[in-house]
């Protein structure tokens, strides 16, 4: 699938709309091409747009548009980086891409939404970055590399994306960017059933008063900023 390049011909693209896509794109060791982004109407809907201070970048309505196909083909993008985006990707998009496109989740195992407040809902003491290729459908592309993040019994929602944050540009600068400046592309099927995290609705947050102190307290740290919070 991959054909091997020369890491001075690497060419990579950045795909994100929030600070953690900017932190990562900061801590790692690339120069990208092209940088995709949302637009400031369709943000408007997500509400965290950052400015990206690159003279190579883009901002589209989605990024199954015309206009992100034409900017990854006209660019020659190797590899498009995906540290954070909230659709899907069409084969037509994949297609465009000399190698593929490079996801991120944060969970070692399930795939689907808000993996870092159901790991703290379940009280587990670790999770995990995930990277991965995309493909159409949710997180189910081909394992390129994974790291394991601890989790401390006091960390709230914003601490373990923050960890999960620098475990990324770890990963990234120690492993995966290494291998792909070898020409190693390689990676494996993720092994067992998939299994999928539920989507947060804003019922969710509604605190059960009869659950023991413990249930309350991690019911609380999972619903804390990034999210919307817990309430009675």
């Amino acid at each position: 699938m991959f054909d091997a390049k020369a890491d001075n011909d690497l060419r990579f693209g950045c795909l994100g709309y929030d600070t953690v896509t900017r932190e990562i794109l900061n801590g790692i060791d690339i120069d990208p091409d092209l940088i995709i982004s949302f637009t400031e109407s369709v943000e408007g809907e997500y509400r965290r747009r950052v400015t990206y201070e690159y003279d190579k970048a883009i901002w589209v309505e989605t990024i199954n548009s015309q206009r992100a196909t034409e900017a990854i083909e006209d660019r020659n993008t190797d590899v498009l980086l995906v540290m954070g985006w909230p659709e899907l990707f069409k084969p037509e998009l994949i297609d465009a891409l000399e190698i593929e496109c490079m996801g991120r989740h944060l969970s070692l195992k399930r795939r689907g939404h808000s993996p870092a407040a159901w790991v703290l809902t379940h009280a587990l003491s670790e999770t995990g970055v995930s990277l991965f290729w995309i493909d159409e459908n949710v997180d189910s592309g081909e394992l390129i590399d994974q790291r394991v993040v601890q989790i401390d019994p006091s960390e709230h929602a914003a601490d373990l994306h923050h960890n999960c944050t620098q475990a990324t540009i770890a990963l990234l600068n120690q492993a995966t960017l290494l291998r792909f400046r070898d020409a190693d592309f390689s990676s494996e099927p993720k092994e067992g059933e998939a299994t999928y995290s539920h989507p947060r609705r804003p019922d969710m947050g509604i605190i059960d008063l009869t659950d023991c102190a413990w249930g309350i307290q991690n019911f609380v740290r999972r619903q804390s900023h990034p999210y919307p919070g817990a309430f009675t």
